[in-house]
């Protein structure tokens, strides 16, 4: 092969690692440009999959792990803890972590409490409660994990748009008794029904949230049942 050949067979090879466009039609019939012809084949492809990821929204920014939790960003915070946006990496799928602070005194023993509360909770199955998928304790902060719902507080929405209507009423008041039952009758209290603790999610569903004050039902009038009275005498 002559020099000649070797230089234009160079030159061709840059052009391809540079990007620039050959002129296939005028190189000439030969094995090894019809191999440098497949390469700029296989690199244009590359380069339209690498623009396509470019255009692609990157990945949220990870603030730290918890567990098995890739913690994304801080959607609420209370006398409780805080409440997170992040990834559970194990079933890929997003989810609402609380984390509850513990005090120097409160380690283990408190840690241990929380378990077993979020396992009482478990027993709830209702599309009107929030689903719990899990609990656990990592760097010395408790905490639970739940599904993500996307929508608005009831008080955020009395807040922003007023008082709710007639007939609004009514579905909410009727979808929070669905979602009281299941609780009592999964023998627990909710202890802390309020406009912040139910959320209403974009597509309509009521969801009854944060049960962390839900305390074993001891005793029926607990669960709000009527009781007998002494008539008059």
């Amino acid at each position: 092969m002559s020099i000649d050949k070797n230089t234009h067979l160079l030159e061709v090879a840059g052009a391809i690692c540079d990007e620039v466009n050959v002129d296939w039609e005028t190189q000439s019939d030969d094995t090894i440009v019809d191999r440098l012809h497949q390469l700029d084949g296989v690199a244009r492809a590359f380069r339209d999959l690498r623009g396509q990821n470019d255009d692609a929204p990157s990945s949220p920014e990870v603030l730290f792990r918890w567990g098995h939790l890739n913690v994304l960003e801080k959607v609420g915070e209370g006398g409780f803890g805080e409440v997170y946006r992040a990834w559970d990496s194990t079933l890929e799928r997003e989810v609402a972590l609380k984390l509850r602070r513990l005090g120097p005194s409160r380690s283990g023993g408190s840690g241990r409490h929380y378990i077993q509360e979020a396992r009482r909770l478990a027993r709830l199955s209702h599309p009107n409660i929030l689903a719990i998928h899990g609990a656990d304790l990592h760097d010395g902060r408790v905490g639970l994990w739940t599904e993500l719902v996307d929508g608005r507080t009831l008080e955020q929405r009395l807040e922003e748009d007023g008082p709710v209507g007639p007939d609004e009423a009514i579905l909410i008041g009727r979808d929070l008794c669905l979602a009281l039952a299941a609780v009592h009758g999964a023998g627990l209290v909710h202890g802390d029904v309020k406009a912040a603790n139910i959320i209403r999610e974009k597509g309509g569903r009521l969801v009854l949230a944060d049960l962390g004050s839900a305390t074993e039902i001891t005793d029926r009038r607990e669960a709000g049942e009527a009781v007998s009275i002494s008539p008059l005498t």
